[in-house]
């Protein structure tokens, strides 16, 4: 079946079916309201954002932040906002090259607790992209620490971006 056909069977049984219809608005209706609650819970940081020019209206990251937007994003992620906030909060974060806040965020990633996982991850991604060379015995210390969960992955990432002279054998010794 091809996808126009697959979309012709779905147009057609939408109006030819109730209960099809029916089970299909109610999962549109479920979809829509989680959506208003995901941006209800990223209200307070765009709130905060906004003053200085950054709005995000979908929950991708697409532009830059000013400068001025990190220490709102920081602040913001010591609140005990939902996972996802925290994690989108760090995307935007991220976008804003950060480094020189790049060890306050790697305190905060290695306190993440475990069911924050899409902030964890989301948290590892940005160290990941921001570390630099002088970064590098954190970034090892990070990618050993087995306590730390599968969002240390990121940081294999960050060996091979930079070069690193030692990045085959810590690679190695993690697959063998």
């Amino acid at each position: 079946m091809t996808a126009t056909e697959l979309l012709a069977e779905k147009e057609r049984r939408l109006r030819e079916d109730p209960e099809f219809r029916a089970a299909w608005e109610e999962a549109e209706a479920e979809r829509a309201r989680a959506v208003a609650e995901r941006r209800a819970a990223a209200e307070p940081v765009l709130v905060d954002l906004a003053p200085l020019g950054y709005t995000a209206q979908r929950w991708h990251v697409a532009d830059r932040p000013p400068s001025e937007a990190v220490p709102v994003l920081l602040r913001h992620l010591g609140k005990d906002h939902p996972d996802h906030v925290l994690a989108w909060t760090t995307r935007i974060l991220g976008q804003a090259k950060p480094v020189e806040h790049w060890e306050e965020l790697a305190n905060r990633y290695v306190d993440i607790p475990p069911e924050k996982s899409e902030y964890k991850d989301a948290m590892a991604a940005t160290l990941s992209e921001i570390a630099q060379q002088r970064h590098m015995p954190l970034v090892r210390q990070l990618l050993v620490d087995t306590s730390l969960g599968v969002s240390r992955i990121h940081f294999y990432r960050t060996l091979t971006r930079t070069r690193a002279a030692d990045r085959w054998a810590l690679i190695e010794a993690r697959l063998g």
